[in-house]
């Protein structure tokens, strides 16, 4: 089977999991058996002739803070035969409850999951999810091929907010049409299309992230820019829309028949847009799909007391619609497509993305387009499709006083030096009175806990910033804001790195590759000024600062 070239291949892995066996259903708080296994009733809908499949990988242990990409075991489950799968909606489980846990306390960050022996020479992934939980479904009549030789591995990224362990299962529900069925006769087959706009343009694949501007800013040595302007749908008014000059570009004739989009907390839409069709400039790079970021509380139904909020994980990804004005898009080889990823620019964002994942029929003699090429599709939006019906009740924080406002508290003497360690920030931590610092005087922030291989940050949110954390509090504040502020996120040019205090592989972990940070306290800064922060990593982690003299 030919195979579409679009997406350059993922890197290998940060760290290797231990091969796991055993597994957990949704919603049964007992540990199963390991593997793929059919669910006991097939919902309706299916396809005749079809089925669906549970799978679980775990339990995998989530320690104190961890913050760290993981690949591995050496295989997940499969289904190990030959046939079309049509459908696949990811979640995260808690071992203990055997329910979706709160996303403030862990989630998963991101999972990617690879077909190593599928017969393509690089390791495109075939699925992907982040804490919004996209189900990607195909069009009817369309399905990605598996065999009993296929080989999966996951790359994941496993998120604990707090300072206890816990244990978890992946799931994944497939629907699977079995080979040897009238259904199966009629699937024509589908390869993934990864456009991952940050990785295209000189980032680690294996971590593909940047932090957004609030500026309109440009690195031509990568070929990325970040246009900062109005934009209505962006609930600051302002948005960032990061490009990569670099676009992707298809080997052969082919049809891509859904895609969907993947932003993090902050993050407005993915789009995206056609640059060249057969061959030519395609004027205004027209969009072709707009893959928006939806608060679950404005979907399906939920309860009246449902709210969310924005620059929290409660949100869904629109992606086409596969039944009503079905979505397509037909290239010839070698034309290209741009993405773009659009963020909010009211508060900054850290570790952002931006990948829209596409499945491409391959057009032959035998199995034609729907469309004729440079069609431009009927309709550029789709719905919202999290899997997000076993979500428990999301928390965003920032209702009661977690601790006593720091700010008319008296400082303590000054200081140079916080340590943090054991989740917290010494001195000036949670509830107590702030270190005292001068104008003019460096501080010094060192994390001791980066001894555990746990991150931390040192970043600024608006005072008194003493409230309850959830999903969406403590948010952080740019450094412009008043009275200024600081962000071990953003080191200073020529520092060991950026990210998180912490150590880590170049490209494979947030880490900053320094366990220091250095404030300077603007000189002549008034006397009374408090600084408050947070650890982004660990929003129960609070501290402040008072100018003394």
């Amino acid at each position: 089977m030919r195979r579409v070239g679009i997406a350059a291949a993922l890197v290998a892995a940060l760290v290797v999991a231990p091969t796991v066996h055993r597994a957990l259903a949704d919603g049964d708080p007992r540990v199963a058996s390991s593997g793929c296994q059919p669910s006991p009733t097939n919902p309706p809908g299916l396809v005749p002739g079809s089925q669906r499949i549970h799978c679980t990988y775990g339990p995998l242990s989530v320690s104190p803070g961890n913050n760290l990409i993981l690949v591995g075991p050496v295989t997940v489950e499969s289904p190990h035969a030959e046939g079309y799968i049509t459908r696949f909606a990811p979640n995260l489980i808690d071992a203990s409850t055997g329910q979706v846990p709160p996303i403030h306390v862990v989630h998963l960050h991101h999972g990617v999951w690879l077909n190593v022996l599928n017969g393509a020479s690089t390791y495109t992934p075939f699925m992907a999810t982040g804490e919004e939980k996209t189900i990607a479904e195909l069009p009817t009549g369309y399905g990605y091929p598996t065999h009993p030789w296929d080989t999966w591995i996951a790359n994941y990224m496993l998120h604990n907010l707090t300072s206890n362990t816990y244990a978890v299962f992946l799931t994944y529900d497939l629907d699977f049409i079995p080979s040897g069925t009238p259904a199966y006769a009629n699937t024509r087959p589908v390869q993934p299309v990864w456009m991952d706009v940050i990785a295209h343009c000189g980032v680690s694949p294996a971590y593909p992230v940047y932090n957004p501007s609030n500026v309109t800013t440009s690195d031509p040595a990568k070929g990325t820019a970040d246009a900062v302007g109005p934009d209505a749908t962006a609930p600051s008014g302002r948005s960032s829309v990061h490009t990569c000059t670099n676009t992707f570009k298809v080997d052969q004739e082919a049809e891509l028949v859904w895609i969907g989009g993947h932003v993090h907390p902050g993050g407005v839409r993915d789009e995206l847009h056609a640059e060249t069709c057969n061959g030519a400039p395609v004027s205004g790079s027209p969009l072709l799909f707009n893959s928006q970021a939806v608060l679950n509380s404005t979907w399906p139904t939920p309860p009246p007391t449902y709210t969310s909020k924005f620059g929290s994980w409660d949100f869904s990804m629109t992606t086409s619609n596969v039944t009503s004005s079905p979505w397509r898009w037909h290239m010839n080889a070698g034309d290209t497509v741009s993405v773009k990823a659009v963020y909010d620019t009211g508060h900054p964002w850290y570790e952002a993305m931006g990948i829209m994942v596409g499945w491409a029929h391959v057009i032959t003699p035998t199995e034609p387009a729907d469309t004729a090429p440079c069609t431009p599709p009927a309709v550029t939006t789709g719905s919202p499709s999290g899997n997000i019906a076993s979500n428990p009740t999301p928390y965003f924080g920032g209702n009661t006083e977690a601790f006593p406002n720091q700010l008319g508290q008296p400082a303590t003497p000054a200081t140079k030096s916080v340590q943090i360690t054991g989740f917290g920030f010494q001195p000036g931590g949670n509830g107590q009175p702030p270190a005292g610092v001068t104008g003019g005087q460096t501080v010094t922030f060192t994390n001791q806990d980066a001894y555990a291989s746990i991150f931390h940050t040192v970043t600024s949110c608006a005072s008194p910033c003493n409230l309850d954390y959830g999903q969406a509090y403590p948010l952080a504040t740019w450094t412009s804001d008043a009275p200024g502020g600081f962000d071990s996120s953003q080191q200073p040019s020529g520092s060991q790195g950026t990210g998180e205090l912490g150590w880590g592989p170049p490209g494979f972990t947030a880490a900053a590759n320094t366990n220091t940070f250095s404030f300077t306290v603007p000189a002549g800064t008034p006397a009374g000024t408090v600084y408050t922060y947070f650890c982004r990593v660990h929003p129960f982690m609070r501290g402040s600062l008072k100018v003394t003299g």
